[in-house]
């Protein structure tokens, strides 16, 4: 039978004012989990009963990964061949592919962070 030990967890809360007078609250970490409520205190308290309700459905386990390491001097060199075979072309419209996507990327970081 498993027994229930009783622990204090903190979670961190992204707590959103919503146009007009409700707020959404999301732990971090926790992207499934949301309540909304017409006040700080109720999105609270519904994201609270929320998480309960997944932790009472749940369990931590541990998954040990066994280590590998690499046995040559040097572990880049089986790398090294990889994009031999691509045509110079190719590699030149990919490597601007991934050029305009961090571009793109930090385009819409920094519309965020100018939001905030």
């Amino acid at each position: 039978m498993l027994s229930l030990i009783p622990y204090h967890i903190p979670y961190d809360i992204f707590l959103t004012k919503t146009p007009g007078d409700g707020f959404i609250a999301r732990p971090f970490l926790w992207p499934d989990v949301v309540a909304a409520g017409r006040n700080e205190t109720e999105a609270l308290t519904g994201v609270r009963k929320a998480l309960l309700k997944v932790l009472a459905q749940s369990r931590v386990v541990q998954l040990d990964l066994a280590e590998q390491r690499e046995t040559q001097d040097k572990p880049w060199l089986r790398f090294a061949s990889m994009w031999q075979d691509v045509r110079e072309e190719a590699w030149e419209r990919f490597q601007t592919a991934v050029t305009a996507t961090g571009q793109t990327a930090n385009q819409t970081i920094a519309a965020v962070m100018r939001r905030l």
